[in-house]
């Protein structure tokens, strides 16, 4: 029968102890660490940039806009409905308004959790808009839309920013002679979460 070295027996117990006493605790844990992501864990202990914010802007929102030019007798109001899509870092806008016969859908880019970018491109959005000498609007007159601009979440859940809006007109209702100019402006949007 074969002896054990003291010497090896010890070498053998203290690589035992060793790995008894390396703890998988201390490995990093790779996730999302900031509390206010959609996917955060306590237990991640490592950022891994897997954050998303969805959670902090998805809902529904009571929205009026400041319009400074062309645009201020003309839009007061739009309410908006906010999503996620499949896209990581797109959120989709559903905006309602009494100038717009049905909804309209706007994509947004979030930027961080307080910030989403608009930069969007609308064809043949018909805008109840244009006045028809009557105290009534013409029905069905079709634009070409351009949103772009910023909106930045506020501590209270609430979306405000300004909103740069060019519209070209590329269809008209017969009662309404001519062509309508370009109408640029910008808007502050303010949209309070409900």
């Amino acid at each position: 029968m074969k002896k054990i070295n003291f010497n090896s027996l010890m070498l053998l117990a203290l690589a035992i102890m060793g790995l008894t006493f390396t703890s998988c605790d201390d490995d990093p844990v790779p996730g999302c660490t900031d509390p206010d992501g959609d996917s955060y864990s306590e237990l991640n202990t490592e950022d891994d940039g897997s954050c998303t914010y969805f959670g902090l802007f998805e809902g529904d929102y009571s929205g009026t806009f400041a319009c400074e030019g062309a645009l201020a007798a003309l839009f007061s109001s739009a309410d908006a409905t906010l999503s996620k899509v499949a896209d990581p870092n797109t959120i989709s806008f559903l905006v309602m308004s009494s100038t717009l016969p049905s909804a309209v859908p706007v994509g947004g880019t979030l930027t961080d959790k307080t910030t989403i970018s608009l930069n969007q491109f609308l064809p043949g959005v018909p805008l109840n808009i244009i006045p028809d000498g009557n105290g009534g609007v013409v029905m069905g007159t079709q634009f070409d839309i351009t949103v772009t601009g910023t909106l930045v979440r506020q501590d209270n859940g609430d979306l405000v920013g300004p909103l740069t809006f060019d519209l070209k007109e590329i269809a008209v209702n017969s009662q309404v002679p001519g062509t309508i100019p370009d109408l640029n402006d910008t808007c502050v949007y303010t949209a309070q979460k409900q």
